[in-house]
């Protein structure tokens, strides 16, 4: 749970969010940029909030570790043609994918590391875990502008890449379904235990 934690962080997912500002105001000026800012802003919380309104129903379809996969492999990609179109400086499609990225993360891991960490963990997990999200997403703001500079916006989002393909393989290879288990049996998924179900489990 706590590296499931880790690894929702270190999508990008903060750096783009600070970063978005720019991006939408990128070329503009004075009262352009401020309305270029404002439409920005209202996009991400569009996205945002539409995108966990999807989740819920796809959650219950198809379980947490299948959307999570997808999330990745969806934020992996858009974040490598981010980097593309930084390099080309494609400002239409770099708003467009940043955009995408924001609503594969949202619908994925963003809520679904809360659920899961929730069936998984104990209440010291959770805190841990919360904490792990508070202090990466702390250093981030204060931060992710020096990163930008340093590193140049494609810098950035190849190194994000490469980090989202590794918590790509960590989901695939360590991370158990949940979905349609009973309390019992999600209690035994990372114990060397063998549980043997009882029909009790299953009322």
């Amino acid at each position: 749970g706590c590296l499931l934690a880790l690894f929702q962080q270190l999508t990008g997912i903060n750096a783009v969010i600070f970063y978005s500002n720019d991006i939408f105001t990128q070329g503009k000026q004075g009262y352009d940029s401020e309305q270029s800012a404002k439409i920005g802003t209202m996009l991400v919380g569009v996205i945002n909030w539409a995108s966990a309104m999807i989740s819920i129903p796809l959650l219950t379809k198809f379980g947490r570790k299948t959307l999570l996969i997808f999330g990745q492999l969806g934020m992996g990609t858009s974040l490598l043609l981010l980097g593309i179109f930084a390099i080309s400086n494609e400002s239409t499609l770099i708003k467009v994918f940043t955009l995408c990225f924001v609503a594969f993360f949202e619908f994925s891991i963003g809520p679904i590391l809360w659920l899961y960490a929730a069936e998984i963990m104990t209440e010291t997990g959770m805190a841990a875990a919360s904490l792990i999200t508070w202090i990466i997403t702390i250093v981030f703001g204060l931060f992710t502008s020096k990163l930008f500079d340093l590193l140049k916006p494609e810098g950035m989002y190849f190194t994000f890449t490469g980090i989202d393909i590794v918590g790509l393989l960590f989901i695939i290879f360590m991370i158990k379904e949940t979905k349609g288990k009973s309390k019992t049996e999600i209690q035994f998924l990372y114990s060397d235990q063998k549980y043997f179900p009882l029909h009790a489990d299953r009322e």
